[in-house]
């Protein structure tokens, strides 16, 4: 399901260096546009999602009354949605709000276990192409104040946003056909070209949350329309594959993905399976006749990525004296920029009411990502780990195992198998995460020194000259080579992995000094759990 993160920054620019301008007042998110439909794959490596049979077992699901889903009748409804059917005579002459209705219907009639709050998102899933808005025009709904006021939010607590979008990486990444066009860009399956296309991804979204969109010439207004042009180019290439060739070229040779075989035992201890209905995209028969890429449900999807965990579980990222309103102007704000990245205001996540918002996007985690984290691919942990080691060539901090360990404990998941295979250092690490989120980063001083660090290192990367590049992409190099080396086993070590964790504890850590180390020798192993925050 997420191919946006990477489909937004085809071209990295890491040597455009764009400095904050606190003046401005939007800004935007490196728009990951995520595909929440999963292909068959029968003749993959990894054919985890296979298409359902779509019988209830009615012993595991007694509560649900046992029927057989009419697969035809759902292809049907892709027939109907697609371009140039006939199968009703009526259809092509509906607008697009009768063709809303029409396609709640029969979503609501054949997906009964799909919460009423994702349904937007799947009728999005099936419009095959994305209206994308002018991006002069503001809506009527627009509230300019309300919008700023999400803008100033997003920059007082940018560094807990920075981690919490960085963790919801793990949940788009777990929507397997959505994560393949990302590997078919070869642009962050290894961790140097991950660096730059995340770091140019990063710098957008500073701009969306520093600078004003809705004005002509601002760096956030630039951003969005080239946004808008790689998202159009993404389109027109996805629309010349078959789900066959996505397959084939959205797998990774070299995978790194250690402790894959772990992860999948805790997560199918701990996350139920889905309903028959519940996950649409994990139906052979519908995903094999979509013909669309990067929909207005993809896009939607990928919204609830930059926002999803703050709103639901502010505290547990040092936001702790944020009001409501404070939460939905931070809504609004992605509201606003949805809209110009050319989400239609019937399938934009953020919009309704806060409490809205909030169950949409609890629905999301519990009834979509859980079941997804079911049947992970090696494909999704290599994506990852890529990931957090580039981030660690600019700014080190949290590991790849420290952030899964965070966010699967926000979601309730305990995952004792993965914990007992940490190191020392990475249970050190993450319980001082969850320290500095609970205490240190709820004071200003420390607030803004770490938000401060954050664009020092954002900045100082991308300026990089080529000598820097080159070192980095041997570094790369030697990461993967090793990886190939040790196999794929489960204790290995790669070397390149203790400097960034030592980096960590005394670089990203070090200005909140002498009094946040004796607090952590006091309660480094009786810290609050995550789980009593939210």
């Amino acid at each position: 399901m997420e191919y946006a993160i990477e489909c937004i920054n085809d071209e990295t620019g890491c040597n455009d260096r764009r400095h904050i301008d606190e003046s401005h007042e939007i800004q935007e998110q490196f728009t990951k546009s995520i595909s929440n439909r999963k292909y068959s794959n029968e003749s993959s490596k990894n054919n985890f999602h296979k298409p359902q049979n779509i019988i209830i077992n009615p012993q595991e699901n007694n509560d649900i009354k046992n029927y057989e889903y009419d697969t035809t009748c759902i292809k049907k409804i892709i027939a109907l949605l697609s371009e140039g059917t006939t199968l009703i005579s009526e259809w092509n002459e509906l607008n697009e709000s009768e063709k809303f209705e029409t396609a709640s219907k029969w979503v609501r009639e054949k997906f009964v276990n799909l919460p009423e709050s994702l349904i937007p998102t799947v009728i999005g899933g099936l419009f095959p192409n994305s209206n994308e808005n002018l991006i002069d025009e503001m809506p009527e709904w627009l509230d300019r104040e309300k919008f700023m006021r999400g803008q100033r939010f997003a920059r007082d607590y940018f560094f807990g946003i920075f981690f919490a979008e960085l963790l919801s990486l793990f949940t788009l990444f777990s929507f397997e056909n959505g994560l393949k066009p990302l590997i078919i860009t070869g642009k962050s399956s290894e961790p140097y070209t991950a660096f730059t296309r995340y770091l140019s991804t990063a710098n957008r979204v500073r701009h969306w949350y520093t600078s004003d969109p809705w004005t002509k010439g601002t760096a956030a207004y630039n951003d969005i329309k080239i946004v808008n042009k790689k998202h159009q180019n993404i389109r027109n290439k996805l629309r010349n594959l078959t789900n066959k060739e996505i397959d084939k070229a959205g797998s990774i040779d070299k995978i790194w993905a250690p402790t894959r075989d772990v992860l999948i035992e805790d997560f199918r201890s701990l996350c139920p399976a889905d309903k028959p209905g519940q996950c649409p995209y994990l139906i052979g028969d519908l995903s094999e006749n979509v013909t669309s890429r990067l929909s207005q449900g993809d896009m939607a999807a990928t919204q609830c990525g930059f926002f999803g965990l703050i709103i639901l579980y502010p505290e547990a990222f040092g936001i702790h004296s944020a009001t409501d309103e404070d939460l939905d102007a931070f809504c609004h704000l992605w509201r606003g920029l949805g809209y110009l990245l050319g989400i239609q205001d019937r399938y934009n996540f953020a919009n309704g009411t806060l409490d809205e918002v909030k169950q949409r996007s609890r629905d999301f985690l519990h009834m979509w990502v859980k079941p997804n984290f079911r049947n992970i691919t090696p494909e999704w942990e290599h994506m990852m780990r890529c990931l957090v080691t580039g981030l660690h060539y600019y700014f080190p901090g949290t590991t790849y195992e420290v952030s899964l360990l965070y966010l699967a404990e926000l979601m309730g998941l305990e995952m004792p198998r993965f914990q007992s295979s940490l190191s020392y250092y990475n249970k050190m690490q993450y319980n001082m995460v969850k320290l500095v989120m609970k205490y240190p980063y709820r004071w200003s001083i420390v607030r803004n020194m770490l938000n401060k660090r954050v664009h020092n290192h954002m900045d100082l990367a991308l300026d990089f000259d080529n000598k820097k590049h080159s070192e980095l992409r041997e570094k790369s190099s030697k990461t993967m080579s090793q990886v190939v080396k040790e196999k794929y086993n489960n204790n290995d070590k790669i070397n390149d992995d203790k400097l960034p964790i030592i980096e960590a504890k005394y670089s990203q850590y070090k200005i909140i000094g002498v009094l946040m180390v004796i607090t952590q020798c006091l309660i480094l192993w009786r810290v609050t759990p995550i789980s009593a925050l939210i």
